[in-house]
């Protein structure tokens, strides 16, 4: 799947933004935990979290900038 194919998938799933709870579903993961490895450094959500954006109390997540994530994370050799 392409990044752009990815990322209107995305948008029409979630719309523009994500919340944790959202990207916790995408990713398979429990939302608490989604939390905790944001806030790791060495964690590989690390560039992600340095994304996110804050709107008062609430974290979302831009549906390209988790497309972007997806895509170089499925690039990389395991």
């Amino acid at each position: 799947m392409t990044e752009q194919a990815l990322l209107t998938d995305l948008t029409e799933r979630y719309g523009p933004m994500l919340t944790i709870e959202q990207l916790a579903e995408l990713l398979g993961r429990r939302p608490h935990s989604v939390r905790t490895s944001l806030r790791l450094e060495n964690h590989s959500l690390a560039p992600l979290a340095r994304r996110r954006c804050k709107i008062g109390r609430r974290v979302y997540f831009l549906a390209v900038d988790v497309a972007d994530f997806i895509e170089s994370s499925m690039e990389r050799p395991h």
